[in-house]
């Protein structure tokens, strides 16, 4: 998204953010209990349940974003039109990571298994034209982009049918209110979400989750009608309420199931966990129109090209910061210090690159 006069300034802010703290994320995942490209010796248990917290919102709130910033575009632009805009913005992106940044990735993970075989979980990946972990041919953190434009492939194809086959349903059939329809929403995605998946799934895979792809289009779907109606203002009074609930949902979570190590094993972690990430999005979401934070704005126009650069660099790093210090945090600490100062460099250079 563009940065622009006529912008929602509070939106482009909170999209910031979310890309900064995915960012954090995968500079925690270097020092967590988790599998991950490149993994400390010494992980750190408290960044562990920190990040179990933030994994709760952290790619939800972003598809709802997203949606939410599909519907202020079709506002004045055709869907055919959005459609041809995320093409040519997101597909150049995809095979860039696929033909350049996914390869360098798996060679700097295949380097530092082979420089640390004590580290359990490492794997070396064959550079073979295979999909990964069988080759090299993957998007890694890029994903999110491919589901994106998945979505928005959908999107245009249901708008295309409902314009050449228009339907008109019973009337007994129809939801007429918006609430309603953003309830109904809420409810899928908070049973959809991590429903049948016992482990963290392994984003690297190609092709995903077929659950991940549904849940994550319920927050897409959330976010387009979040606009409707009055539901942004009832949002907007309710996210104090919201943000206790979430509160709640993470304390009996966290003692109940992350603490004894159970983790998203039961049907009720499951379930609770789902409420967990809505309740979470949504005051999020609302806090962010309600007190109308537009700190950092400005960077949007220049957040996708951070998000696409950032793990390659992330990866170079950690080879040489990962092991600085015997303490796990001051290692996140250094490593996460150097990224940032890496990328705001690298923008800087691009900036000045694109004046000449």
């Amino acid at each position: 998204m563009d940065f622009r006069a006529d912008r929602l300034r509070w939106l482009d802010a909170l999209r910031v953010w979310a890309f900064a703290l995915l960012m954090i994320f995968h500079t925690g995942m270097i020092f967590n209990h988790w599998p991950w490209y490149i993994k400390a010796a010494k992980p750190s248990a408290g960044l562990t349940y920190v990040m179990i917290v933030i994994s709760q919102f952290r790619l939800p709130l972003l598809f709802l974003i997203s949606g939410a910033a599909t519907w202020l575009f079709l506002r004045k632009n055709k869907t055919s039109e959005l459609f041809k805009k995320r093409m040519r913005s997101i597909l150049p992106i995809l095979l860039l990571g696929f033909g350049i940044l996914s390869p360098l990735q798996i060679i700097v993970e295949n380097y530092f298994a082979g420089q640390h075989p004590e580290i359990n979980g490492l794997r070396r990946i064959p550079l073979s034209f295979a999909f990964y972990p069988n080759g090299f041919i993957s998007w890694h953190h890029l994903w999110f982009l491919a589901y994106l434009l998945a979505y928005t492939g959908l999107f245009y194809v249901f708008s295309a049918a409902q314009q050449r086959f228009p339907v008109r349903p019973k009337r007994s059939l129809v939801i007429k209110s918006r609430q309603m329809q953003a309830l109904l929403l809420f409810f899928i995605s908070a049973f959809t979400l991590n429903y049948g998946s016992t482990a963290v799934i392994d984003t690297r895979d190609v092709w995903g989750s077929p659950m991940g792809f549904l849940r994550y289009g319920v927050f897409f779907a959330t976010g387009y009608f979040i606009f409707s109606g009055q539901l942004l203002s009832i949002l907007k009074t309710t996210a104090p309420y919201a943000a206790i609930a979430a509160a709640a949902c993470t304390a009996v979570l966290f003692w109940e199931f992350w603490l004894p190590g159970k983790l998203i094993l039961t049907p009720a972690a499951i379930a609770l966990r789902g409420l967990n990430a809505a309740f979470w999005t949504f005051a999020i979401f609302a806090w962010a129109a309600r007190c109308n934070f537009t700190i950092g704005a400005s960077y949007n126009r220049h957040i996708l090209f951070l998000y696409v650069i950032h793990q390659p660099l992330l990866l170079g790093i950690a080879l040489y910061t990962t092991h600085s210090f015997s303490n796990p945090l001051s290692n996140f600490t250094v490593t996460l210090f150097v990224l940032a100062g890496t990328l705001w460099v690298t923008n800087l250079t691009r900036k000045k690159m694109d004046q000449r």
